[in-house]
């Protein structure tokens, strides 16, 4: 055993082309801790009808935690209507990932 929790980066099954439940699914069978999803993969859930309590319901279920988001906001753009986007996308994201019960962005 690991002195350490293991958190599969999902970036690692971008070939696979998996929505994020069935990530969730693979990183807990795997026997890891936790996951790190991408938002852009929740959203992929989200537009598709997908809700943020049935995702939160099936992480817990898993038996893993959410542990790290990968999310990119341009906060250090030369443009400061760019920068003021990326507060507002940063505060939205970061309020649906507490929803989630993610510890890290």
């Amino acid at each position: 055993m690991f002195p350490f929790e293991t958190a599969l980066n999902t970036s690692c099954l971008f070939p696979f082309r998996l929505k994020v439940k069935e990530q969730v699914s693979i990183a807990a069978e795997a026997g890891f801790d936790g996951i790190e999803l991408w938002v852009r993969d929740i959203e992929t859930y989200r537009a598709e009808g997908g809700k943020i309590k049935d995702l939160k319901m099936h992480i817990a279920d898993a038996g893993i935690a959410f542990v790290n988001t990968i999310a990119f906001f341009p906060l250090a753009d030369a443009d400061a209507m760019v920068r003021e986007q990326a507060f507002l996308q940063a505060k939205k994201e970061m309020e649906m990932l507490v929803q989630l019960g993610c510890i890290a962005i």
